[in-house]
C-alpha cells in the first residue's frame, strides 16, 4: 500500500466517526496509477468484524494532517513515551499519533502511558488479541484520518523534520 491514504476506504475510528478516503489519480508521470484498496470481503475486514471494529460510513478526511502509525503491545510499554516524545517534537503541525496496541489479558494490561495520555492527537487501539504487526499496521490505516499516513516504529528515533521530509517528497512525487 503506498504510504499516502489518498486511496478509497471505509473504517470507523475509536470513537465512532467514520473516514473515507478519495483515490488519487496518479502519483505522476513516474509512478502510475493508485491501487484502490477494498476491505468489503477481505481478511482484513473479517479480522475487524472479530475484533468489534466495524466498516462504516465514509466521511471527510482531514486535508494535510500526517497520521503517524504505529503497531505495538504492552510488553514494548518501556518505549512508549520515547515514541510520543518523537511524534511531538515532529515539525508538521497537523498531526495525529495512531497507536494498535495488543496486549494478554491474562497477564499484562494496556500501556498506561497511552491510557493516562489527554491528547486529541493521540487515536489509542488496545486490543486484547494476539495479533501479528502487519494486521495491526492494517487497523492504524484504517484508524487514521490523515491525507498521509506516515510509520513510526515504537523503539525508534526519528529527527524532529522528518515527518515534514517525508510529506515533502510524496507532494513533489504527486504534483501537489
Amino acid at each position: 500500500m503506498p504510504n499516502s491514504a489518498r486511496q478509497t476506504r471505509k473504517a470507523a475510528r475509536q470513537d465512532g466517526t467514520a473516514l473515507a478516503i478519495q483515490e488519487a489519480p496518479s502519483l505522476g508521470r513516474r509512478r502510475g496509477p493508485v491501487v484502490t484498496c477494498k476491505l468489503e470481503g477481505t481478511a482484513v475486514e473479517r479480522e475487524l468484524q472479530k475484533l468489534g471494529v466495524g466498516v462504516a460510513k465514509p466521511s471527510q478526511v482531514h486535508r494535510n494532517r500526517v497520521s503517524v502509525l504505529t503497531p505495538t503491545t504492552a510488553a514494548r510499554a518501556a518505549f512508549h513515551a520515547q515514541l510520543w516524545q518523537c511524534f511531538s517534537a515532529q515539525t508538521w503541525p497537523n498531526k495525529e499519533l495512531v497507536v494498535v496496541e495488543t496486549y494478554d489479558s491474562t497477564v499484562e494490561q494496556p500501556s498506561s502511558f497511552f491510557q493516562d495520555l489527554k491528547d486529541d492527537r493521540l487515536v489509542h487501539v488496545a486490543l486484547a488479541h494476539d495479533l501479528n504487526v502487519g494486521l495491526k499496521r492494517n487497523i492504524s490505516v484504517l484508524m487514521a484520518s490523515g491525507e498521509y499516513c506516515v510509520n513510526f516504529d515504537d523503539d525508534d528515533f526519528y529527527a524532529d523534520g522528518y515527518v515534514e521530509r517525508m510529506v515533502g517528497e510524496l507532494q513533489l512525487i504527486q504534483g501537489d
